[in-house]
């Protein structure tokens, strides 16, 4: 069964109980669901991967494909403790959002609209998104360049993951969104031109997505280049050596050492 699945996609997994917020202070505010994009780092990609799931569904049909997309977000949903049933109104449900076996999906995909304007996410970005999950690390050139990548693209690479991997360091999506960007122009592989996207759309895209799921993304860059057996391996400390301490002696063998 394909699904457009951005957990796969970035190594990311389904949220358990055990992630679940379930007390949220704004459980019922109309914001708490665009809120949960930032705040909670399964919701983001539970939430886009239904998005996309949603825009695949208007063109195959497929039930199948559709709803398990759609359980998926309504698992990550409740995880947020929003009072998702309440926002919606009277009679309202997420899930509505579901589409009975055999039947019409009129009632579903207008609850999905509903759905939709509460969660405030850019149509654009939205597309661009399921473009870029689609076929992003399926494009040939990307997989062939990784292999044969060059040293010093190689380390900027590690850098990256190792800077994503500070969860303290507020400024790291935005800075690895970029990063990512120039990283991949510097491959040579034309992947806006292939994905069909316009100049500067697809870091447009990088810069939504959380900090966890940018790392799962710069993690399997770094697994297709074949130089790397797993991310635990990278020395992130020698990499990005600690500043020196006055009056500690440093470390023989470190960078700047």
């Amino acid at each position: 069964m394909k699904i457009i699945l951005l957990f796969a996609l970035f190594g990311l997994s389904f949220c358990q109980d055990t992630d679940c917020q379930k007390i949220n202070s704004n459980a019922d505010d109309p914001n708490c669901l665009a809120q949960a994009l930032t705040e909670f780092g399964f919701f983001f990609p539970a939430a886009a991967n239904f998005l996309c799931a949603y825009n695949k569904f208007q063109e195959d049909q497929n039930t199948e494909n559709y709803n398990a997309a759609a359980n998926i977000f309504i698992k990550a949903l409740n995880c947020t403790g929003c009072h998702v049933d309440k926002i919606l109104g009277t009679g309202n449900s997420i899930q509505n959002i579901l589409v009975p076996t055999g039947e019409s999906a009129k009632e579903a995909l207008e609850a999905v609209i509903e759905v939709k304007k509460l969660l405030q996410i850019d149509e654009l970005v939205a597309k661009i998104i399921c473009l870029a999950a689609d076929g992003f690390l399926n494009s040939l050139c990307l997989q062939k360049a990784l292999v044969n990548i060059a040293p010093d693209i190689l380390l900027n690479l590690k850098k990256l993951y190792c800077k994503l991997n500070n969860p303290d360091d507020a400024a790291a999506a935005a800075a690895a969104a970029a990063g990512v960007s120039e990283l991949l122009g510097q491959l040579g592989c034309a992947l806006e031109k292939q994905l069909g996207f316009k100049e500067g759309e697809l870091e447009k895209a990088l810069r939504t997505l959380s900090r966890e799921v940018l790392q799962g993304l710069v993690e399997k860059l770094l697994l297709l280049t074949g130089k790397v057996n797993a991310v635990s391996d990278i020395a992130c400390l020698v990499i990005n050596p600690l500043p020196p301490v006055p009056g500690v002696p440093g470390v023989p063998g470190l960078p700047g050492k």
